[in-house]
């Protein structure tokens, strides 16, 4: 028992005496003198300076430095650090003396071994990664200075290195994490922060990067820098009328911005715009008059603003200096067809094909050209039946010409038949029609038609007819007609010649993509003192826009006569007859030679309801010939009708 307080009093004893040496070390510095205190890096080093043998060998080496013998000093660090391999002073001295005569790997080494011995000394840290990033180990700095940033975690510089050596190595997730903190050190970062929001982006974060942008934008409404990449993300996640804002905030504040005036521009025009993207267009033109790629765009959009007259202009400046450009010769060819120049498109195409005979977009403008505008003979049979035991039929062939872009003529000649199952009895003749069709533009046009006809009974009626068409917007087609001709519609018709007068309003009115809307009203007075109404109004309506097409309609019919005669011709039809109808059609095609059609319709005449059908067929022989076939029953028992419809057409 006495042995163990004995010995108890002797550790007290040391401690204290340690304690004491302690004190006086940190108290009193006069003890350590300055070269001590240099290689001294924690109090091991210092008890370790205390030695005479260690102090002299230090002061040796330090000796040889000074004399410039630098190699002879390496030596001896080595042989120090050697002996003493705890001595964190030495290595870093050795280290420094390494990088100095150009031996870096040796001082990596060095620093590696200083780290190893103290885990805390942040500044070896950044050196050791430092000398890694140079000798290209950046995964070893990377988890160095990830130890770093726990030391010193409010360091803006050790944050932004890793930041750096994240976004190099492909850790975009560790990348982000990164800016994030920067971001939250520095509020005022805009570069990081523009960083940050490209990132959240590409790891498919948009709203974040906006959610970023947003906020600084709130808070510095002028930086336009920030206003800009906001407006690209904006941009890059299909939010273009968000981005339209914030390039028009731009341009107000610098006016000059021709890139930004680009961006804005094409961004009206994918937003429906193009009027909004003329006047940027002109501005850009105005400082790049040679800027080919504006022109074309110009261009577009005077098209798309309805001003396709104004398009040809700066397409028309380009070929004049560069007649042989073949890009913008076929944009112009479709400004040109576009705008109802199809002979000048004509032109441009088969010049341009004679350049670039392999360009396909050329060769099917042509062939839309050929297929619209091309001349073309019509073989045609057309037949109307009635309940009434009447029938029309005509026979004609018909030759179309489109002389140019604003004259085009039709000749026909025809066979007719007229039936009257009521008393048994035929009345066949033939007639000739001449028609000449004035297009005053692409949406204004006017056509004048003569006609005569010669029946069995030798009676010779003749007609004319003049109407004006007009379309709006592409979206509301009117047409306008006033006839005069000699018909056997009425009392003396058998015995004699009845004039007939008559006016005619049609419109058709493209509501949106699926719906649509037409109508037609047609007053027809007669020189016995009749007169005849006819009224139709129909609603198409698409469910469904691929192929095949399928829509409801909806449409009302009404025909009244003031008087009617039982002995009239061709046809005739019930006082005041109302016909309601609701549908369904479907159009099919099957290849590009095949299409097929049909449908089904409940119609209503007087409270009487009949069930009738539709069904078309046509058949591309080639990219011009065609043939189509079509029936049509409507109505019901108090009256109906079938119409059947067959021609031929080429285009040449």
């Amino acid at each position: 028992m006495r042995t163990r307080q004995c010995v108890k009093r002797k550790l007290n004893k040391i401690s204290f005496i340690l304690l004491l040496l302690l004190i006086t070390l940190i108290t009193q510095p006069d003890y350590i003198n300055a070269q001590e205190q240099l290689f001294a890096d924690n109090l091991g080093d210092l008890f370790l300076m205390r030695s005479g043998e260690f102090k002299a060998k230090i002061k040796e080496a330090e000796a040889l430095i000074e004399n410039g013998n630098q190699f002879q000093a390496i030596a001896e660090y080595e042989k120090i650090v050697e002996e003493y391999p705890d001595h964190v002073s030495s290595w870093k001295r050795l280290a420094q003396l390494y990088n100095r005569n150009d031996k870096p790997e040796k001082s990596v080494t060095c620093y590696e071994k200083i780290v190893e011995a103290n885990p805390l000394d942040s500044q070896a840290m950044k050196i050791l990664a430092q000398n890694y990033i140079r000798n290209d180990r950046q995964k070893d700095a990377i988890n160095l200075l990830e130890k770093v940033v726990v030391l010193e975690p409010d360091s803006l510089r050790i944050h932004k290195k890793l930041a750096r050596l994240y976004s190099g190595n492909n850790m975009p997730k560790k990348l982000i994490n990164q800016y994030e903190k920067i971001v939250q050190l520095d509020s005022t970062d805009t570069q990081t922060m523009k960083k940050l929001a490209a990132n959240y982006s590409w790891d498919k974060k948009p709203l974040l990067a906006i959610k970023i942008l947003e906020a600084f934008i709130n808070n510095h409404p002028d930086s336009l820098h920030i206003r800009r990449e906001l407006a690209e993300q904006y941009e890059w996640n299909d939010m273009s009328k968000n981005a339209i804002i914030h390039y028009e905030e731009i341009i107000k504040r610098d006016f000059n911005d021709i890139k930004l005036m680009k961006k804005l521009a094409q961004q009206y025009m994918w937003n429906n715009r193009s009027a909004d993207a003329v006047p940027l267009l002109r501005k850009i033109l105005f400082s790049e008059p040679e800027n080919i790629d504006c022109k074309i765009q110009l261009a577009n959009a005077y098209v798309c603003s309805n001003q396709a007259e104004r398009a040809e202009r700066p397409l028309l400046e380009i070929l004049q200096k560069q007649p042989y450009n073949k890009e913008v010769m076929l944009s112009l060819a479709e400004r040109q067809q576009e705008s109802g120049k199809w002979d000048l498109a004509k032109q441009k195409l088969k010049k341009l094909l004679r350049l670039d005979p392999n360009n396909e977009k050329a060769r099917e403008l042509l062939t839309g050209i050929r297929r619209q505008y091309g001349t073309f003979p019509e073989a045609r049979y057309y037949r109307i039946s009635d309940s009434n035991k009447l029938t029309r039929e005509q026979l004609p062939l018909t030759a179309a010409c489109f002389f140019n872009r604003q004259w085009e003529y039709v000749f026909s000649a025809a066979h007719y038949r007229v039936l009257d199952g009521r008393l048994d009895s035929t009345l066949a003749g033939y007639g000739a029609k001449v028609a000449a069709k004035y297009n005053y533009s692409p949406n204004t046009s006017s056509v004048v038609e003569f006609a005569v006809a010669n029946y069995s009974t030798n009676w010779t009626p003749l007609s004319f007819q003049i109407q004006f068409n007009q379309r709006f917007f592409d979206k509301i087609y009117t047409n306008v007609r006033y006839f005069r001709t000699e018909t056997r519609e009425g009392v003396r018709a058998l015995t004699g010649k009845i004039l007939l007068d008559g006016y005619r309003g049609e419109l058709y009115c493209q509501v949106t993509k699926r719906w649509s809307l037409s109508g037609d009203y047609t007053f027809q007075t007669y020189s016995d003192k009749n007169r005849k109404i006819i009224a139709n109004a129909r609603s198409n309506f698409l469910i469904k826009l691929n192929n095949p097409k399928l829509y409801i309609f909806g449409c009302h019919s009404f025909i009244d006569f003031k008087n009617i005669y039982s002995g009239s011709l061709p046809y005739w039809t019930p006082e005041a007859l109302s016909t309601s109808s609701l549908g369904l059609n479907f159009d099919l095609n099957f290849s590009s030679w095949l299409n097929l059609g049909g449908g089904y319709s409940l119609a209503n005449q007087r409270t009487i309801n009949s069930h009738n059908f539709n069904g078309q067929m046509g058949i591309n022989i080639n990219r011009y010939g065609k043939f189509f076939f079509q029936y049509v029953k409507n109505g019901s028992k108090i009256y109906n009708t079938e119409n059947y419809l067959a021609y031929f057409q080429y285009r040449f």
